[in-house]
């Protein structure tokens, strides 16, 4: 959470939204599925937003003002659909966790890219697109602060290059690594050739991570990057997390502020890492 931190990267359904500040649903997995509940809900939202980028209110159209009342109709009706998606499908709240969702080529392209917008306006943070696919980043028409370029696996500098041009985030899925150096090394390798143009996201999957590396890697990235876990238990995330917090208390507790969900202070209270991951 924050530069040098642990995020919460979930896919199909975004689990733990309480525990972190931020995570990442990917919805299109579950399209596979024709009769899966939120694959049919989700086809709906594309739809509902290609309908949108079908209605012509240029001023050459003698229908111009009745198209333009459609065409905001179709954008609320498809902005509500996708809250009602965030909150009762993905079981996310966009009000406490800043929510980025994965968005398919297919579905950016056929709408104009109306169905990025469509899922800012419902509340997310962030959209994330094929890093590889130019065209669909472009196809947006969002600022690049609102976007994420992911690649599986480990792309050319030039690919990070052009991507990095309509996006702010660049983010990584690292399936296998040895050891923190060479995550480090994704994370900061094309910053340096680049410049400081991005930041850069490495997801890595949960199972294959453990606290230790977690925090060697926080203490290595200076600030340059974020490590999002995939799928985490709660203590998986909650240790992540620890991992990346310094103290100066000899033994090696943590002060701890308790408040409620309002941020009203309950108390002051020295933690260790276990304790706090519990709590959290």
């Amino acid at each position: 959470i924050g530069e040098g931190g642990v995020r919460d990267g979930c896919h199909g359904r975004g689990a733990l939204d309480r525990l972190s500040d931020r995570c990442r649903n990917c919805p299109i997995y579950p399209l596979t599925s024709k009769s899966d509940e939120g694959a049919t809900e989700y086809r709906a939202i594309v739809a509902k937003c290609v309908d949108q980028s079908k209605v012509d209110d240029s001023k050459e159209n003698p229908d111009r003002d009745a198209n333009k009342k459609l065409k905001k109709k179709l954008m609320k009706e498809g902005v509500a659909m996708a809250k009602s998606f965030l909150e009762n499908n993905l079981g996310v709240d966009v009000s406490v966790v800043d929510v980025e969702i994965l968005v398919g080529n297919d579905e950016i392209l056929s709408s104009s890219g109306l169905i990025a917008s469509c899922f800012l306006d419902a509340g997310c943070d962030a959209i994330v697109v094929d890093g590889a696919s130019l065209e669909a980043l472009d196809a947006t028409k969002l600022p690049k602060e609102r976007l994420v370029a992911h690649f599986d696996g480990s792309p050319s500098s030039e690919a990070v290059e052009s991507a990095c041009e309509l996006a702010s985030t660049i983010s990584f899925l690292l399936k296998e690594f040895g050891s923190a150096d060479d995550v480090l090394t994704l994370m900061q390798g094309d910053q340096e050739k680049i410049g400081d143009k991005y930041q850069s996201v490495v997801q890595i999957d949960a199972n294959s991570i453990n606290a230790e590396v977690i925090g060697q890697i926080s203490k290595g990235c200076k600030g340059k990057g974020t490590i999002t876990l995939i799928d985490p238990s709660a203590t998986q995330l909650g240790m992540g997390y620890a991992a990346c917090m310094r103290t100066d208390r000899d033994d090696g507790l943590f002060t701890t502020v308790v408040c409620t969900r309002s941020n009203e202070a309950l108390g002051l209270v020295y933690s260790s890492k276990v304790r706090w991951s519990h709590a959290v």
